[in-house]
């Protein structure tokens, strides 16, 4: 599946990214960016804001650079040796190895 604006809600709504109170009361806006990948930045009025990252072209190269990406956020956050990178990386929230989609605090 390749993210588009007209489906980020519901993929997000998924995850449990956003939530139906943040579409209804118009508590989220989601912005497309232009680059190499399918790109979006979740801004939210209260909590957290989020980047969304995904390929756009199903190649094993690009799919594995995105996760070894997610790789490195992770390890970052779990691993005790990994976390003096913490201030120089954003903060880990998933990874979709079926979708190949990187989520991470904006």
């Amino acid at each position: 599946m390749l993210l588009t604006f007209r489906n980020i809600y519901h993929y997000l709504l998924d995850k449990g990214i956003i939530n139906t109170k943040d579409i209804f009361e118009n508590n989220c806006t989601i912005q497309p960016l232009e680059s190499r990948n399918n790109s979006f930045v979740i801004h939210k009025k209260e909590g957290k804001s989020f980047f969304v990252k995904q390929v756009k072209a199903f190649d094993e190269e690009k799919i594995k650079t995105l996760k070894t990406e997610a790789d490195c956020y992770w390890l970052t956050e779990n691993e005790e040796f990994f976390q003096t990178l913490s201030d120089c990386t954003p903060t880990y929230v998933q990874y979709d190895y079926i979708n190949h989609i990187l989520i991470s605090e904006y």
